[in-house]
């Protein structure tokens, strides 16, 4: 197994493209990306089944080897202040079959 860690983003998913955009311009190509994300935080209950589909989430997940885990926050933390969400960073063990 080979150490790497593990980026979990939950952004509104408006954001997505933008991220999208960011990772590919850092050559960032492998992530899995899960929609309508529901769940509560410091801005209230997003339940994402408004009409106008502003409170909708994205989870974004991703990993990299230790030591390069700059070049992911390069590209997430531009997106978390400008639209927000939450990004938690962990250490992970990858399974390479």
């Amino acid at each position: 197994m080979q150490k790497v860690k593990r980026f979990e983003i939950i952004t509104p998913d408006a954001a997505l493209k933008e991220l999208m955009r960011s990772f590919r311009e850092r050559n960032i190509t492998g992530y899995s990306v899960i929609p309508d994300v529901t769940g509560s935080g410091d801005r209230g209950s997003q339940s994402g089944d408004d009409l106008s589909g502003i409170s909708k989430n994205v989870l974004i997940i991703t990993t990299t080897e230790p030591g390069r885990e700059h070049e992911l926050e390069e590209a997430i933390r531009p997106i978390l202040k400008r639209y927000g969400g939450v990004c938690m960073v962990t250490d992970a063990l990858w399974l390479k079959h």
